[in-house]
């Protein structure tokens, strides 16, 4: 089974009012999903550096009536790529994106600085390269390598996610 977005963020400690960053949000599949979680008094920012893809996102978001996301075009492979404030975000989703960020340890150093000093950060991912989809085998990060990244960058390993056959999910606390 692959994961399915719904189901797989009622396993992160996203709470009603929070404010998440999708980091990576690609379609938007996982944006939505956590907009329903944080509900009318949460914020989610979706991030990404394809224009295309959230434009796509914003008129899915408008279009189902749903007006607790702000689409943010950023290149998170920079420092300080998100413009966030320091320490103001509740949690931060990285979702089938890891692999596709050229500065892994920038977007770890990046969810670090935004979270609140009880923030929590969540990575799912592809396990393996699977029947041609998902990353080329060569793009995979597994879950040890990724556990490896957020725990230079002071993240406290805070146990797996159940997520899918295909894919890992970890969670960590800063």
């Amino acid at each position: 089974m692959f994961v399915v977005p719904e189901e797989a963020v009622r396993r992160l400690p996203v709470k009603e009012g929070q404010a998440v960053a999708d980091f990576g949000c690609g379609t938007g599949a996982w944006t939505l999903a956590l907009a329903k979680l944080v509900g009318d008094r949460g914020h989610v920012m979706a991030f990404d550096v394809q224009k295309n893809l959230l434009d796509a996102l914003e008129k899915e978001a408008r279009d189902a009536g749903i007006t607790n996301i702000e689409i943010v075009w950023a290149d998170l492979d920079e420092p300080e790529g998100s413009r966030l404030e320091h320490e103001s975000i509740h949690g931060v989703l990285v979702a089938n994106s890891l692999f596709q960020f050229e500065n892994k340890e920038a977007i770890v150093r990046e969810a670090y600085r935004i979270l609140k000093p009880d923030g929590w950060c969540a990575v799912i991912d592809w396990s393996e390269s699977f029947g041609g989809l998902g990353p080329a085998p060569d793009h995979v990060v597994d879950a040890d390598t990724a556990r490896r990244l957020f725990a230079q960058q002071s993240f406290v390993f805070n146990g797996n996610i159940q997520v899918g056959a295909h894919h890992y999910g970890l969670l960590f606390k800063k």
